[in-house]
């Protein structure tokens, strides 16, 4: 099914997706797609709001999808505390970082899950489904903040 020139995500139904982005415009675009393709869409711009969001939603959050680095707190560390509520939430990380900017400890466990900015929405939507459709449990984060050359 098409709306809007994007087909509607089979993946979708009943899907979650919590959204953590300080910059209106992002956050805004990726909402706006999100929900295009089905998914119901949880809106942070603060690190404490995403917690607060899924500590407190009744609904399922199936997936955390953050910048890695953001005022306040980093992605992992805001991805380790909404475990702590969710412990089956999978996390998607944006950047506008290039992977080699990350530290090597980090890198591996950020790049599987690793959305480069700029991104289209279908490519958006593509690395969501790939997030969900992964088996085992999610990978544990790495606590510390980022460092960026």
């Amino acid at each position: 099914m098409k709306t809007n020139g994007l087909s509607l995500s089979c993946h979708a139904a009943g899907r979650t997706v919590l959204l953590l982005e300080h910059e209106e415009s992002v956050r805004s675009t990726v909402r706006h797609g999100l929900e295009l393709e089905g998914y119901r869409v949880l809106e942070a711009v603060r690190p404490d709001e995403a917690a607060g969001l899924a500590a407190h939603d009744s609904g399922s959050v199936d997936v955390f999808l953050t910048e890695i680095a953001m005022p306040g707190a980093s992605g992992p560390e805001v991805a380790e505390r909404i475990r702590a509520f969710r412990p089956s939430v999978r996390v998607l990380y944006m950047s506008e970082y290039t992977e080699r900017r990350i530290e090597a400890e980090e890198r591996t466990e950020l790049a599987a899950n690793l959305l480069q900015k700029p991104f289209t929405i279908e490519s958006l939507v593509q690395k969501v489904e790939e997030v969900l459709a992964a088996t085992g449990s999610p990978k544990k984060i790495p606590s510390t903040e980022p460092s960026f050359d």
